[in-house]
């Protein structure tokens, strides 16, 4: 994992770290104080931290960290539909801090797979970052 965040810091500006904490910062941090009492902030938790896992994996193998959203488009894009038709039909009462907070996690989850299904895409049809660290 040392040497995936080592790349991750070398290849990406710092936007996209400011990005990469805040989405974690809402998954992971908002998912755990909520998890405990809503089956989707469970599965918003658990699907994070298996994002990471597979990203681990994932970087092990291709050495590529623009194949790394590859993890959440499975897992993410399904949620966030199930997130979308379950939670949000119309009146919801945006003054309950879970309520907000699933909101912006399903909102974080779009905007992430928009760059992740881009990203995938520009590894299969131009081969972004096959070339050495550092040379991306």
């Amino acid at each position: 994992m040392k040497q995936m965040m080592q790349a991750v810091q070398a290849e990406t500006t710092p936007l996209v770290r400011a990005w990469l904490n805040f989405m974690t910062l809402v998954l992971v941090v908002g998912g755990a104080v909520f998890m405990f009492n809503h089956t989707s902030a469970l599965l918003v938790f658990l699907s994070a931290i298996a994002s990471l896992v597979a990203a681990i994996f994932l970087f092990r193998k291709f050495q590529n960290i623009y194949v790394l959203g590859a993890t959440h488009i499975p897992l993410w894009g399904p949620l966030v539909g199930y997130i979308l038709i379950t939670h949000f039909k119309g009146g919801d009462d945006f003054s309950q801090p879970y309520t907000i907070w699933l909101a912006t996690a399903a909102l974080v989850m779009l905007v992430s797979l928009v760059f992740d299904i881009r990203d995938v895409y520009l590894v299969l049809a131009t081969g972004r970052g096959q070339k050495p660290l550092g040379n991306a």
